[in-house]
């Protein structure tokens, strides 16, 4: 538990914040405060996040270790935070005992003292169901009766545990022969039979043949190939969703006031199964105002139900979208999940909008307690008291909130805006700029240092506010909590909102609207930071926004609605580009706000031309299922960003057709979301140049599936600064080279001597050593050489797996994307290329027995060099932990 002061802006009130963290959001434990606290689920814990916090802990401990040595931890602690930091704990003493630096072998060290030195239980799984388990000093399978006395050891101490069988019946291969996977089964049959003995009739003599069902599985199901294992979570979740169920039959038998008199079954299998459809009625979503004389009869008969059994429903972010659930989870207790969901679901809107109703309904509920019915007039005399006390107050002058409060208190004091912050569905009082008016110039005064605002503003044909008045009243405001609307007004020029710095509101409405203002040629947004919503600019015939584009391009990007104004900033797509929805798409667009999606049949090439003009696009870049052959539209295009939701930033998959890209201007790839990435699943020629680019974007991840090549030279850019073909023919001069680099030696293994060495001619390292760019890869193996040096070489890529002959019709791979791999170059001492920056994307060094294996070679490597995704020498020793 942390507690931490807040101070409430605009008062001096200090309270008490209490933070409570659980692993577990339903426990009974929270039922109290659920209905008082502000319940958030938290994401997982991120490693890079982890390992950063933990070296700011090294840094106020004066603890000398480094973020690589961090992630290391992290990966070994499963990115545990009270793990990680435990184990950061004995690291520290003892580095503290022997006076040296964390380094990764001690915290290797550490994690094993804190094992016990016994291995964990998914290695005893891979033991049972793998024979690579078992391989002797020489690299061959253990016999059989060595392998069994290891399985009985493994017996001997999970002999007991359900979760060690379960891990192994969910973890065995499942595409074994069908009489190997029968006959486990009747060994598992066995294993439920003997267990059923131990526990029914407490006889615990058949716990000595337990053995012989480890060893027999053993011997039916162990294969050479790798087993993926995984911890069983099928139990874990049937009890989970046990004891979620049980606290929704709680929370609905302690809220409602009908579930309180319902037996517990009644109200599982008769009653909640109905609510659920119920709760849920075929109504539109739009205003209450608006619906006839039935639907509004079934919206309060919805909602009438729903407080009956203590119902509503609550905001919930699911994937980045705000969706409204029930609370209590009653469809959740009562319904089967479908993976194509076919039931009727309510809207959304719908749904905030009975929650908002119930909220209103409980409070009135509340405010009428028992005593306060028992003191209602029941006297004839007093009914025609107050009648006369009614006709009497109606012919007075209405006084304002503030002003009703003053005279309540008997003094005359500032105007108070309270506000509860927390939940999403707390009862906000709307609050029009008339009401507003009385309160800054009636009867009240405005506070001249009130800098936030919270409610629903708007302007509009009936405001008889000047704009000096305006000025006036927002001179001090910085924040808005809510919506500003100004809509159909007279106003020429909206400079009250220069010193705004944020709006905030609900995240799917347009917290800023300005909308048919036909004389408003300006707009003053020049101190807006932050806004969580979206923007609404339109049909503002003289609206200039130039002066505002920078502005609004920086809090809202394209999450922004603005057209049929003088200066729009851009144009704007929403939806799939698609005929004819984009039929008015406008000519000579330069800079296109929002998600550029093509799918299937693109529009005709006259409107899908219309993109040549584009310059920037302010969204992700979609091509799917379409039988484009190129994207050359596009070949104006000069940068992409894409937003802090985009999943994909570049995102080109099942186009047939599709043989090059030819976006021959494109020079940035961005995102504001840190986690998007690129994948681009098709089979065609890239550009080196568009290679380069992808490397260098900084995207956290790049998918791709299909094989590629780089263009011929009749299909990239300056094709004259490239050179290919047999290193003996490049020219001197040339410093970016296309093509593999293979010195392969077919004869050679991993552990046998080597007869026949690799010949490496001088002159072709003399020419490899001249180039600064490599669009290929490079592959030495079996060689005699014992320095290579690459000083020059500066940048290397690669876009699919290369391959070589073998004979007979094979071809064996280089590795995954490997632009580098030297292997059993038995007398290699030594190997540098001081300048290399970008290596896309693994390199490997196998097998060289001489080649200098340290900490230093992994730290050098990965301090200077970007976009590597894997450094390996030899099987045992890895540098990936050393990589940013």
């Amino acid at each position: 538990m942390k507690k931490n002061e807040l101070f409430i802006v605009g008062s001096y009130k200090r309270v008490q914040v209490s933070i409570e963290i659980s692993n577990y959001r339903y426990t009974p434990a929270l039922r109290d405060l659920r209905g008082v606290a502000w319940c958030v689920q938290l994401s997982a814990t991120k490693q890079d996040a982890l390992a950063k916090r933990l070296e700011q802990i090294c840094d106020m401990e004066n603890l000398r270790c480094d973020l690589s040595t961090l992630r290391k931890l992290c990966d070994l602690c499963a990115n545990d935070m009270r793990h990680s930091i435990n184990t950061l704990q004995w690291a520290a003493v003892a580095s503290n005992k022997t006076k040296r630096s964390i380094t990764m072998k001690l915290i290797h060290e550490v994690v094993e003292k804190e094992k016990g030195g016994a291995a964990s239980i998914f290695e005893h799984w891979s033991s049972i169901l793998e024979l690579s388990k078992h391989v002797d000093a020489k690299g061959g399978i253990k016999n059989t009766r060595e392998r069994v006395f290891v399985i009985e050891r493994i017996a001997a101490e999970h002999g007991g545990e359900e979760r060690f069988v379960s891990g192994l019946h969910a973890n065995y291969m499942v595409s074994l022969p069908i009489g190997v996977i029968r006959k486990a089964s009747s060994w598992f049959l066995f294993y439920d039979d003997m267990q059923k003995i131990i526990h029914s009739l407490q006889n615990w003599s058949v716990q000595k043949y337990a053995s012989s069902f480890f060893v027999s599985l053993h011997l039916s199901l162990a294969t050479h190939a790798r087993v993926s294992i995984a911890y069983p979570q099928l139990e874990q979740t049937i009890y989970q969703k046990s004891k979620e169920s049980e606290e929704t039959i709680s929370d609905v038998r302690s809220c409602g006031h009908f579930g309180r008199q319902t037996q517990r079954n009644e109200l599982v299998l008769d009653i909640l199964p109905y609510i659920v459809k119920i709760a849920q009625p075929p109504i539109k979503p739009m205003n209450e105002s608006l619906y006839n004389q039935r639907e509004l009869s079934i919206f309060n008969q919805t909602v009438s139900v729903m407080c009956d059994y203590g119902l509503t429903y609550t905001a919930t972010m699911i994937k980045d979208q705000i969706n409204w659930l029930f609370t209590p989870a009653i469809d959740v207790l009562t319904m089967f999940p479908l993976e194509e969901p076919k039931r009727p679901y309510l809207a959304n809107a719908t749904r905030q909008l009975i929650a908002h109703k119930i909220t209103l309904t409980r409070v009135r509920l509340a405010d009428h307690t028992p005593q306060q019915q028992s003191e209602r007039i029941t006297t004839n005399t007093d009914k025609i008291k107050e009648i006369i006390d009614t006709e009497n107050q109606k012919k007075k002058k209405r006084l304002s909130a503030g002003a009703m409060k003053r005279k309540e208190q008997g003094k005359h004091s500032d105007v108070i805006f309270t506000h509860q912050d927390g939940d999403s569905n707390a009862v906000k009082k709307k609050v029009t700029i008339q009401q507003l008016n009385s309160i800054i110039f009636g009867e009240s005064q405005f506070p001249s240092n009130c800098s936030q605002l919270i409610g629903r503003f708007r302007i509009d044909q009936n405001t008889d506010l000047t704009s000096d008045q305006l000025v006036k009243l927002f001179e001090n405001v910085q924040e808005i909590r809510g919506v500003l609307q100004i809509w159909n007004s007279q106003l020429t020029f909206v400079s009250f909102t220069k010193n705004i710095k944020s709006i905030t509101g609900d995240p799917l409405e347009n917290v800023l609207s300005i909308v048919n203002n036909t004389k408003m040629t300006a707009v003053n947004l020049s101190s807006l930071l932050y806004s969580n919503g979206k923007l609404e600019i339109r049909n503002n015939q003289n609206l200039n926004l130039q002066k505002t584009c920078s502005a609004i391009h920086d809090v809202y990007f394209n999450y922004r609605v603005i057209t049929g104004n003088s200066f729009d900033c851009g144009c704007e797509i929403h939806g799939i580009f698609k005929w004819p929805q984009v039929a008015s798409f406008p000519e000579n667009c330069i800079v296109l706000y929002g998600d550029l999606v093509l799918e299937e049949a693109p529009p005709p090439f006259k409107v899908l031309y219309r993109l040549s003009s584009l310059t920037k696009l302010y969204g992700f870049l979609r091509v799917r299922n379409t039988n484009l052959e190129t994207l050359g539209f596009l070949q104006n295009l000069e940068a992409i960003e894409s937003g802090p939701e985009a999943e994909y930033t570049i995102h080109i998959e099942s186009n047939h057709y599709l043989r090059r890209l030819d976006l021959i201007k494109l020079q940035s790839i961005k995102s504001r979301n840190t986690d998007s990435i690129v994948r681009i699943d098709d089979e065609f020629c890239v550009d080196p140049a568009f290679v380069q680019l992808l490397a260098q974007s900084k995207m956290k991840e790049i998918q791709d599936y299909h094989v590629k090549t780089f263009c011929e030279a009749d299909k990239i850019n300056n094709p004259s600064i490239y050179c290919r073909g047999k290193l003996s023919a490049v020219n001197d001069r040339c410093t970016r080279y296309i093509g593999d680099i293979l010195y392969i030696n077919n004869d050679i293994s991993d552990y046998n001597d080597i007869q026949n060495y690799t010949k490496v001619p001088a002159a072709d390292i003399r020419k490899i050593q001249q180039f600064e760019m490599v669009f290929g890869s490079i592959l030495i193996e079996g060689s005699t050489l014992k320095n290579v040096s690459l000083p020059n070489l500066r940048e290397i890529y690669q876009v699919s797996d290369a391959s070589y002959d073998i004979g007979y019709g094979f071809k064996n791979s280089v590795g995954y994307k490997a632009v580098m791999k030297f292997r059993r170059n038995d007398f290699l001492e030594n190997i540098s290329f001081p300048n290399l920056n970008v290596a896309y994307q693994n390199m490997y060094f196998l097998h060289n027995a001489n080649l200098t294996k340290d900490e230093t070679l992994c730290q050098t490597l990965a301090n200077q060099i970007a976009n590597v995704s894997v450094i390996g020498i030899d099987a045992e020793y890895d540098c990936r932990s050393y990589l940013p």
